[in-house]
């Protein structure tokens, strides 16, 4: 599952234009449009920046790829990662939270059905 600490190997193919988004290719990864994701242990690629520790956006979905809306036109092969680093980010909602873009929140002792991992 994409939720899993670390993975084995996952592979980036360039974007064909700017507006393209990244193809990532990684056998069961779990994941369905429109979540958004964390990816870590990208090298070699001037794009990875921009790509490792960001939350990025799911596009389209396949079993064993999908596309997260980042632009990486300027490379010239595909990136493959050996140990990536693949999170699931949740979105919890609540008025008058006064958190800041950027701060990390624990959340814990949540029970109920459908919370898991916390």
């Amino acid at each position: 599952s994409a939720t899993a600490e670390s993975l084995n190997t996952m592979t980036l193919t360039k974007s064909a234009t700017s507006v393209a988004g990244t193809q990532v290719t990684l056998n069961g990864h779990g994941l369905n449009q429109h979540d958004v994701v964390v990816i870590t242990g990208i090298s070699g690629w001037t794009s990875a920046p921009a790509i490792n520790g960001k939350m990025l956006c799911v596009g389209s979905v396949t079993d064993n790829q999908f596309i997260v809306l980042v632009d990486t036109s300027s490379e010239t092969a595909e990136a493959i990662v050996t140990s990536p680093t693949v999170k699931k980010q949740t979105t919890v909602s609540a008025a008058n939270h006064g958190l800041s873009d950027d701060e990390t929140t624990i959340i814990s002792g949540v029970t109920g059905t459908g919370w898991t991992g916390l």
